[in-house]
């Protein structure tokens, strides 16, 4: 909208306090119809011309005397824009910042400052910040015409004033105004409640931001962007989502940047989330990462059918998908989730075991105990890594709490006589395993330990007594 105002030479407009609710709804009309003029026959200029308002003022210049095409003066515009911008808050930071000097130009009681005080960059990056946070005529705008909408008697109002708020959030969000969208939306979705009757059409303006190339250019754009940017889109998107839940699925398959990728998989995994339909269309996809972000998006639906995909997931070649799975049956619950979690115990792969007997012990601590118990009197169990020993012992410990007491002591109390070091490490798994349940009884335990056991255990039961945990690798 700026660029077209420029392009038809208008530099200024000016609403005045008197101007009237026509007034009002007829520059939103014009403005709303601003790109299907034809600059053959008439320009936004001309249009205002022939409204006559009283209360509503601009200034033209001729744009033909200089010639300059629309490129070139996109181009100038944006640079004037950017300087002045610059020069305000260069202006704001010099304000802030200057020593407190007399009308003499001297410090009270020192010598001519050379140099003026120095900001810290946090105190830079903060007025930056409060600068860009400051209402700007558009959105102000905004909010007029969401007043319009919800308490005009004119119906033919309306709809010009729809179609201009919808362009307007249209424009903040390709500007990536994200904070500001944020909190306009959030005042919008209030004027919805205080007028039911109109809340439909304040929705209609809303949608207008669920365009697939518009959202794909904000959260792409996240990746070279302030971190803070991150949480602000997520606002706006949480807003849009239930509209626009398939296009944010296609672009978190297209998104290449960690920051835009989470920021999907967050507003993707809050409150209710995608249908087991949505997500099914994406499991046989040849990118192993697309089907691990399916697998954690299926244990935060509501949908009965989550199931079905963990079931297809937990077969996929790729270990991070498997291990992703597990997470999600421990959110998705039931007995199908119960089984599948029990034959990941057998997993090739070391990470999917371990991650399968933490979710086990949150689903079902009652038979977690009982197969980590089997688990840990298999022969081969010592020889595992010690990841996945810590693992299954700590998991012991939550799932069971006081009566996996007596499993953990029988460990630290055992003789170690072949592959010492690796009985060594299983002990002290053991006795850290003894220190999460924090219980009296636990701690005894480790008093035993510490007055019992062997060199090694005794020294850690110490350690552990006194509060310490060093090395853990729970």
């Amino acid at each position: 909208m700026p660029f077209l105002m420029f392009r038809d030479g208008i530099r200024t407009i000016t609403i005045h306090r008197q101007a009237a609710e026509r007034e009002i709804c007829a520059f939103a009309r014009c403005l709303a119809q601003a790109t299907e003029l034809d600059r053959a026959e008439q320009d936004l200029a001309t249009t205002l011309w022939e409204e006559d308002f009283s209360h509503i003022s601009y200034r033209l210049v001729d744009p033909l005397l200089d010639g300059p095409s629309d490129a070139e003066m996109q181009s100038s515009l944006r640079s004037k824009l950017e300087e002045s911008d610059q020069r305000a808050r260069s202006a704001e930071i010099r304000r802030k910042f200057r020593p407190n000097l007399d009308p003499g130009g001297k410090a009270p009681g020192g010598p001519t400052p050379v140099i003026g005080q120095t900001a810290r960059q946090s105190e830079i990056d903060e007025l930056m910040r409060a600068e860009g946070t400051e209402a700007n005529p558009l959105e102000e705008f905004a909010l007029i015409l969401g007043e319009v909408i919800v308490s005009t008697r004119a119906e033919e109002h309306v709809d010009s004033s729809v179609h201009a708020l919808g362009d307007i959030l249209c424009s903040i969000l390709r500007w990536g105004h994200f904070s500001s969208l944020a909190q306009l939306l959030s005042t919008l979705e209030g004027l919805k409640g205080a007028a039911p009757q109109r809340a439909s059409r304040i929705t209609q303006a809303i949608s207008s931001l669920a365009d697939m190339n518009l959202l794909r250019q904000a959260i792409v754009g996240l990746d070279d962007s302030h971190p803070e940017a991150q949480e602000d889109l997520q606002e706006v998107l949480a807003v849009l989502k239930q509209d626009t839940t398939p296009h944010l699925l296609e672009i978190l398959t297209e998104a290449g940047g960690q920051r835009s990728r989470k920021c999907l998989l967050n507003v993707l995994s809050q409150g209710k989330g995608p249908s087991a339909d949505q997500l099914h269309r994406y499991i046989e996809d040849h990118r192993w990462y697309v089907v691990r972000n399916i697998a954690h998006l299926a244990g935060r639906t509501d949908d009965q059918k989550a199931i079905e995909i963990a079931h297809r997931t937990m077969k996929h070649p790729d270990q991070r998908v498997r291990r992703e799975t597990v997470r999600s049956l421990a959110l998705i619950g039931g007995r199908d989730s119960l089984d599948l979690l029990e034959t990941a115990l057998a997993d090739p792969q070391t990470i999917v075991r371990t991650q399968a007997v933490r979710s086990l012990a949150d689903l079902d601590p009652t038979r977690a105990s009982e197969l980590i118990v089997k688990e840990i009197g298999q022969r081969d169990f010592a020889s595992r890594q010690v990841g996945e020993v810590s693992a299954y012992l700590h998991a012991l410990a939550r799932a069971g709490g006081n009566n996996a007491i007596q499993p953990l002591e029988e460990i630290w109390q055992e003789e170690t006589y072949f592959f010492r070091k690796r009985g060594i490490e299983m002990k002290i798994s053991a006795l850290r395993a003894l220190k999460s349940i924090g219980t009296g009884e636990a701690r005894q335990s480790l008093s035993r330990a510490a007055r019992q056991g062997d060199q090694e255990t005794s020294a850690e039961a110490r350690r552990l007594l006194r509060g310490g945990v060093k090395g853990s690798t729970a």
